[in-house]
């Protein structure tokens, strides 16, 4: 039953990291810019690989960090988590904000491929701080693992929220556009939590 739960928390980043991406998919036919799904499909298969280079990084070495946790280096190892999600929050919403004046500004519903690739690219690294948060977090027992988990379908809930709004107003971009939100959730949640 243990292990059971273990495995069901540890799997609810991935799990809902794809959840993302599909419920987005999901808005997007449901639009005037349905004919934009392959547009987006192309794009977030060069996402999804460099979001599973960075899950693979973090799997390597968040547990050697954690251990850390242990010793009398905690509280560095917390601030140094809190600095990252810190961090990861105010990139967020920075590439929210000159991403949304972009969008507004003409990019709405382009097609170009070269925009939502560096729409996509500018964000890896939020994502990526707070990925790392939540990679710690995870490891830091039942309690780590459950937080991890809740802010992970929180992330989903609010990106699926910012997309109802934003896909229908800007296609395939408006897409890119809500996936700024995960960053910003986890830099938030992480910030409480560790």
């Amino acid at each position: 039953r243990v292990l059971g739960r273990t495995v069901v928390l540890m799997g609810a980043a991935d799990v809902m990291n794809n959840a993302m991406i599909g419920t987005l998919f999901v808005e997007l036919s449901l639009t005037a810019y349905a004919s934009q799904s392959g547009d987006l499909y192309m794009m977030t298969l060069g996402w999804g690989f460099a979001v599973s280079v960075v899950y693979t990084v973090l799997r390597i070495y968040q547990p050697r960090l954690v251990l850390r946790m242990s010793t009398d280096e905690a509280a560095g190892v917390r601030a140094l988590v809190r600095r990252a999600a810190g961090l990861a929050s105010w990139v967020s919403a920075l590439w929210l904000v000159v991403a949304g004046v972009a969008l507004a500004g003409g990019l709405a519903g382009t097609r170009s491929l070269v925009v939502l690739g560096v729409l996509l690219v500018t964000l890896l690294p939020a994502n990526a701080l707070a990925s790392f948060g939540i990679a710690v977090l995870e490891n830091t027992g039942e309690a780590g693992l459950r937080d991890s988990a809740k802010a992970a379908v929180l992330a989903w809930a609010v990106t699926a929220a910012l997309g109802a709004l934003t896909v229908p107003l800007a296609g395939a971009a408006g897409a890119v556009y809500a996936l700024g939100a995960q960053g910003l959730v986890l830099g938030l949640v992480l910030k409480r939590r560790i």
